[in-house]
């Protein structure tokens, strides 16, 4: 069935101010033929590109909405113009190879590269521009001096805290209700829920008034979340212990002891510790299986290797100004050999320090896939159904230069053997971050991934997912403590007292 030229037109008319922003960007690079795309009878531009292989498609879509409710997306023909709610965007598809002609099979499949939707004609110019044109991969920029500044107002807004506890609570055996009018005066405030309280069984009553009677307030403060500024985050939320409760709870939650950030500027800057129903492996900051960095009861002295994942680290040689001696002195000692355990970490620090992320990773045989590659080089992804990629660069950037490598596959193992004796499906992908600019469900996201229980092929690949689940952080940010150890702003005297 012919298309009626009305439609054709209408079709031309919503495209066509695309295709003029496209030649006035780029006079000569572009050519257009409106014809028929596929058998299945949707009409669009075909674009061709000046020394680009393969071919790109442009075609208006149509949202529409039903008094029943009922969304339906039609780019087969051009709806009412009295159809409620209708919204139009543009699907942009890549293909590596000839389009479709007619009297062929539809193969494209075999030649299809990627494809999305984009409600805004910018959105839809931009990616046509990066395919024809791609931009040159940027290069991550080193980290600035500047950062040594920032990091004096961290300290000094985690050594404020630590001057209002004492370096942990002694044995109490008071009841665990007066708790709260010891922890007076630190900062942190304990919440009392009865209704919580009571579905706790004998035994977790029991853990739970010694967890209380021995929280070391000195590492907990410490440890705990900070802002930039020296302040508290907002919103954070700490999981300290689970407990068992004595009967059914709702699905997927448990009985945890947590400490919390408030949630606005405007509500009372304490900390909130207490029980909540909530999903554990939702929250990135889980303490339960780190109980050193709370409990009174594992308070002994800590070596660089508990604290920090390895031992060694020659901090006070990692020094911005020295960066490029530093990098050149610890890869030769890598070629000889002669790299030890914390030489090896601290080559991946002055790697990141330097925007060589992918080669901090590649120390300890970590991949980093294909899209993760052109988001740290300012490139667009395509085939994903993102309206704003503009902060992927600097997000992941930001990211990465904050992980630990040397974490990753021990804290991939720990969390893998975790979920498999909760018998969790897709037990082998972790989510570590999710880049913004994101609202719809399945958004992607930073994920860890390997081939096996061992973490053979450890890799970061970008993947959408609809989960919560978070890779716990303490399996992969770097300690802030090493960071002020290494800039001079603190000393590990005081990290030993």
């Amino acid at each position: 069935m012919q298309t009626p030229q009305s439609e054709i037109d209408g079709r031309r008319l919503l495209v066509e101010p695309i295709l003029e922003e496209l030649d006035r960007r780029e006079p000569g690079v572009f050519t257009y033929e409106y014809r028929r795309l596929a058998p299945q009878g949707v009409e669009g531009f075909i674009i061709r590109a000046y020394e680009t292989a393969g071919h790109a498609t442009l075609t208006p879509r149509f949202c529409v909405t039903r008094d029943n409710g009922t969304v339906y997306y039609t780019s087969t023909q051009i709806p009412p113009e009295d159809e409620p709610f209708c919204k139009t965007s543009f699907s942009v598809s890549l293909y590596g190879g000839e389009p479709w002609q007619e009297g062929q099979p539809d193969d494209d499949d075999d030649q299809f590269l990627a494809g999305s939707d984009a409600a805004d004609p910018e959105v839809a110019i931009r990616r046509l521009m990066n395919w024809a044109l791609p931009p040159a991969t940027q290069l991550t920029p080193p980290i600035e001096p500047s950062i040594v500044k920032s990091l004096g107002v961290v300290s000094a807004g985690l050594r404020q805290r630590c001057l209002l506890a004492a370096d942990g609570l002694r044995d109490q055996p008071d009841p665990v209700g007066e708790i709260g009018a010891i922890l007076q005066g630190t900062g942190i405030e304990l919440e009392l829920n009865p209704e919580l309280d009571a579905m706790l069984c004998p035994e977790s009553q029991s853990a739970l008034g010694a967890d209380l009677r021995r929280l070391n307030l000195g590492r907990l403060l410490w440890n705990f979340p900070i802002h930039h500024d020296g302040r508290l985050p907002l919103g954070e939320t700490v999981l300290l212990a689970k407990y068992t409760a004595g009967g059914q709870l709702p699905r997927g939650r448990e009985l945890w002891l947590r400490l919390a950030s408030p949630a606005r500027r405007r509500d009372p800057q304490v900390l909130r510790l207490g029980l909540e129903l909530l999903i554990g492996e939702n929250h990135g900051h889980r303490w339960d299986r780190a109980r050193w960095m709370w409990d009174q009861r594992h308070a002994a002295a800590l070596t660089d290797e508990q604290r920090w994942g390895v031992a060694g680290i020659p901090l006070e040689k990692l020094n911005v100004l020295q960066r490029p001696n530093q990098i050149s002195a610890l890869e030769k000692k890598l070629q000889a050999g002669g790299l030890s355990a914390g030489g090896r970490a601290a080559l991946a620090v002055v790697l990141q320090d330097a925007g060589r992320i992918e080669d901090a990773f590649t120390l300890y045989d970590i991949n980093l896939c294909e899209s993760i590659q052109r988001i740290l080089g300012a490139q667009e992804v395509f085939g994903v159904d993102c309206a704003n990629q503009e902060q992927w660069p600097s997000v992941l950037r930001s990211q990465l230069r904050r992980c630990a490598p040397w974490l990753l596959r021990p804290g991939y193992r720990s969390e893998l053997e975790n979920v498999i004796a909760k018998k969790k499906p897709r037990c082998g992908e972790f989510r570590l971050f999710t880049l913004p600019g994101q609202h719809h469900a399945r958004k992607e996201s930073v994920m860890l991934t390997a081939d096996d229980r061992e973490g053979t092929n450890l890799r970061l690949v970008l993947q959408a997912t609809a989960s919560n689940r978070l890779f716990p952080f303490r399996c992969w940010h770097r300690p802030v403590e090493i960071d002020l150890v290494r800039f001079g702003v603190l000393s590990r005297d005081f990290l030993a007292e």
